[in-house]
């Protein structure tokens, strides 16, 4: 990745010479980051730091001043430049072969064209190719909205003073599959681009909001603290195995990170591929690598910071609730101490209803274009095949809700 930034190839535009964006700057980076992180880094942002600091990586003493920065760098370092490096190769790969070679189709199997030959990937084995892709898109969406919208339906029964039921869900998961589903219907240009517009001023708005009426000297003198430690650590942070003292932290956290990042690659690579079309490969990696990185920090600088002001300087024991009551419960204690909290609870709830349907929008609008025979550049797939993927991402939800949520995902 690095690499490509400062190479002759990152001069060269994804395009012909004179190709202009198909976005705006601002519109395109919308689609990307939120496409790319929906509602997670909500969720994350506050369980991540009450981990970190009750089981803390290299032997340092939980909830001690030396570890308060680890709280936030970690989850810096596991959402930002690690994650999106791995994006990077598969979305310039598959964004020169589509825009520079002009090579008419953008699926995993043409991608493979020129390892199994012509035949084999217009044949069988390129359809099974694109199936198991699209099954694990299913899958990865499925578990993730499984998991993150309890969160949210928690969230607003607890701000509404209504008992959360497993009605109350699927009213949620309802809502929910028809705000994504209209957008995916609308398309890239009338929906996701809009709606990803949105979904920016919502979590400007939010994090703004958190950050002023919130402890605003303490995020921004720890947020300074980690982000010197990430950068100090970044290489160990990398590298740390732990084969001594076998804590499991680097198995259970960045590895499996990893792991999830290699798993939405193929996804992340094509959407962005197809977004970035009139952009040249060096601005395509340089926002993909540092950009994101950034608007993953302010994420764990303000939510993050938050939670650690509660254990640290509040004195909260958010380990053991976390541990007694679940992270739904604690998710929805940590908000509930904001200051404004009724008033900051519903723009939350609002916001990270937005941030995920705008991920899984862009996912279903991927697979769309995946389960057509023929999706030539400038085309999109069919209303119709926008329509069915969004319903089978939903009923896949109301499944895993209705069998036990998260419990099941587990």
């Amino acid at each position: 990745s690095v690499y490509l930034i400062f190479s002759k190839y990152g001069n060269i535009k994804l395009g012909g010479p004179d190709e202009k964006p198909e976005f705006s700057t601002f519109t395109w980076f919308a689609m990307l980051f939120c496409g790319g992180s929906g509602a997670g880094l909500i969720y994350w942002g506050i369980l991540e730091p009450v981990y970190y600091l009750n089981y803390p990586p290299f032997g340092l003493e939980p909830l001690s001043a030396a570890v308060a920065p680890y709280g936030e760098a970690y989850g810096i370092f596991h959402w930002g430049i690690s994650a999106w490096a791995m994006f990077v190769i598969p979305a310039i790969g598959f964004g020169y072969m589509t825009y520079v070679r002009k090579k008419p189709y953008l699926y995993p199997s043409y991608a493979c064209r020129d390892v199994i030959g012509a035949k084999a990937s217009d044949g069988i084995i390129g359809r099974i190719i694109d199936a198991i892709v699209i099954i694990g898109m299913v899958g990865g969406v499925g578990t993730t909205l499984a998991t993150f919208l309890p969160m949210i339906c928690n969230l607003g029964a607890d701000w509404l003073g209504i008992e959360r039921t497993l009605a109350i869900d699927l009213v949620f998961v309802a809502a929910f599959g028809c705000l994504f589903g209209y957008s995916c219907y609308k398309g890239l240009y009338s929906g996701l681009s809009k709606i990803s517009d949105l979904n920016m001023y919502f979590i400007f708005i939010l994090l703004a909001v958190v950050f002023f009426l919130g402890s605003t000297g303490f995020y921004l003198s720890n947020y300074v603290d980690s982000l010197g430690i990430l950068v100090r650590d970044f290489f160990r942070m990398s590298m740390y195995t732990d084969p001594i003292a076998k804590s499991g932290f680097p198995q259970d956290w960045t590895v499996f990170y990893w792991a999830w990042w290699f798993a939405w690659a193929m996804y992340m690579g094509l959407f962005v591929a197809r977004i970035s079309r009139g952009r040249t490969i060096r601005s395509i990696v340089l926002n993909m690598l540092l950009t994101t990185t950034f608007g993953c920090s302010i994420y764990y600088m303000t939510v993050g910071g938050h939670a650690i002001d509660l254990m640290l300087n509040q004195g909260v024991d958010l380990a053991t609730m976390l541990a007694n009551e679940g992270d739904v419960a604690t998710i929805t204690y940590v908000v509930n101490q904001l200051p404004f909290a009724k008033l900051v609870v519903p723009l939350l709830v609002l916001t990270m209803l937005i941030s995920q349907v705008t991920a899984v929008d862009s996912v279903s609008y991927t697979m769309a274009q995946m389960c057509c025979d023929r999706i030539e550049d400038g085309q999109e797939p069919p209303k119709w095949s926008r329509i069915v993927c969004s319903v089978i991402l939903v009923v896949c939800v109301f499944g895993l809700i209705l069998v036990g949520g998260g419990n099941v995902v587990k």
